[in-house]
């Protein structure tokens, strides 16, 4: 399969920012494995000399470093292609009283607001400064409350097609005077015409009207991250062409909502994907690592899976042979990484496993248990032989160590957290003070493991990120251990007769939540107060 374009996306806004050594090391892997570029995902992680309160506190990278980056990466033939956003998905931005003149609603930007084009115009003056390439993803994604907010009370309504289609012009005016070459997200010209939040479906055409509107010269780049119905991508590629313009696509192995990547889901959704590039002849394929609720999943965990890709774009679907050629050029065992998802396996006859089991579970509070109800169904759970699998490995995977540390010392954890709210409230019930004590002696251990998860998890994101970003982590962890604790105090409190009942654990558990999740963001895991 010949492509023009064979690229990897790395998210640096969602929390975490890849330092500069981790970024050369991605360089270094991507050329190893047959990328020729990088899309860097940068929004307000690019630091601009004339707007110190863009990405501010946020730990972005400066121009001379994204600078050192982008040379290196030139050097290795790897391209590095900024993406950042004009429209939307800037919630550190709309949220910052700062920027309060240039806010539609949410993390959307106000259109037609001329101080939202002085503010656009330095983010292209910084990115032409700062890259080899003139190419630049301008973003423009899921912006559907476009011309509801500050924009409906100054205008009135109007249709959000017509919003976002002056703003597109006014932004590719700018990128004129910067000789930039664009390319956009593909959802809020479909979402338009499907259900709100579907951005993909069969048989579907924009309105001649809108795609007469489109500015000339901006790629168009079709996002598809779950789907394995080939008809879908063939509908899809063909709706696309409709726009007589580059058509980029771009997949995804899941890293976002979790601790761990979802390999298997995402080398099982490219099997699909590359035959269907192949049969429409797309030339350009992106596959993205988002990092959505603060990067607690390590990008280079995800690399196995971005090697399967790279051979199937080379005609190799054979994964024992792909497993075999990844242990000659990395010099670690390819199989190792798949142990990480036995933290999420929670029926022993599925072979992919597309859940967050873990994270759910471990931000699930023990006395109220949003995830308890349902975790009766699904239980048991085999996290000791989860934590066996991956001890296996501890020491052996050279640069990838760290990440083996921190997700054998969650599996340690989560053998102990993942049913302790059960475990409680079974114990509470029976008024047997003798099983109490046996559940307190659970707490103290699973203190002890929380503090060593701590530790490690502490020390992978510090070999690969800036340490901005890891405060959030930090309230995270240390909130769970200190809840713990106060659990553990209650129980005590109880069992020595200085209390007289638990309120949290005389509540009726009601269906809440699922256990077994697929997304799970943290806003609302621990509390239905959304801790």
């Amino acid at each position: 399969m010949q492509l023009e374009k064979f690229g990897i996306l790395l998210c640096l806004s969602c929390g975490g920012v890849l330092n500069v050594p981790a970024l050369k090391r991605f360089v270094d892997y991507a050329s190893k494995m047959g990328y020729n570029c990088i899309e860097l995902c940068l929004d307000d992680m690019i630091k601009i000399k004339e707007e110190p309160m863009y990405g501010f506190f946020g730990g972005g990278l400066s121009s001379e470093q994204l600078k050192e980056v982008d040379q290196y990466a030139f050097s290795k033939g790897i391209e590095i292609i900024p993406t950042i956003q004009t429209l939307a998905h800037l919630p550190r931005i709309t949220s910052n009283p700062h920027f309060a003149d240039i806010v539609d609603i949410g993390p959307v930007l106000l259109v037609g607001e001329p101080k939202t084009y002085e503010f656009i115009e330095k983010i292209f003056k910084t990115v032409s400064e700062t890259f080899i390439t003139n190419k630049l993803n301008i973003g423009f994604d899921e912006a559907f409350n476009v011309g509801l907010g500050n924009y409906l009370i100054r205008n009135g309504y109007r249709d959000k097609m017509d919003i976002m289609l002056e703003h597109l012009q006014k932004v590719k005016a700018i990128a004129d005077k910067y000789n930039r070459e664009l390319q956009m997200w593909h959802d809020m010209f479909f979402s338009g015409i499907l259900p709100k939040y579907v951005t993909s479906a069969k048989n579907i055409h924009v309105p001649e009207n809108v795609l007469n509107r489109i500015p000339a010269g901006i790629a168009l780049n079709y996002w598809e991250y779950d789907s394995t119905d080939p008809e879908l991508y063939d509908s899809m590629f063909n709706s696309c062409k409709e726009f007589k313009r580059d058509v980029w696509y771009t997949c995804a192995i899941h890293c976002a909502n979790r601790f761990e990547p979802l390999l298997q889901y995402g080398i099982n959704r490219a099997k699909v994907q590359v035959p269907a590039l192949e049969r429409n002849n797309m030339k350009n394929y992106i596959v993205a690592l988002w990092g959505d609720d603060n990067n607690e999943c390590s990008y280079f965990s995800a690399v196995p899976a971005l090697f399967a890709v790279s051979e199937f774009v080379k005609g190799n679907f054979d994964e024992e042979l792909i497993a075999k050629k990844f242990e000659e050029l990395f010099g670690v065992s390819y199989h190792a990484f798949f142990t990480i998802e036995e933290m999420n396996r929670y029926c022993r006859t599925k072979n992919e496993i597309h859940c967050s089991m873990a994270k759910n579970l471990l931000y699930n509070d023990p006395f109220l248990g949003l995830r308890d109800y349902t975790l009766k169904e699904i239980l048991p759970l085999n996290y000791e032989n989860a934590s066996k699998e991956i001890n296996k490995y501890r020491g052996k995977m050279k640069e990838f160590n760290s990440i083996f540390e921190k997700y054998y010392a969650l599996s340690r954890v989560m053998e102990i957290k993942h049913d302790l709210g059960l475990r409680t409230r079974e114990a509470y019930s029976s008024h047997d003070k003798a099983k109490i004590q046996e559940v307190i002696k659970r707490y103290e251990e699973l203190i002890n493991r929380l503090d060593i998860f701590h530790d490690a998890f502490r020390s992978d994101w510090r070999v690969e990120n800036n340490t901005f970003g890891w405060d959030v982590n930090e309230y995270r962890v240390s909130g769970l251990i200190g809840r713990i604790k106060d659990c553990k105090r209650t129980l005590e409190e109880y069992v020595n007769n200085e209390i007289t009942q638990i309120d949290e654990l005389e509540a009726e558990l009601l269906s809440y939540a699922k256990a077994d999740v697929t997304v799970c963001g943290y806003y609302g895991l621990a509390s239905v107060r959304g801790v």
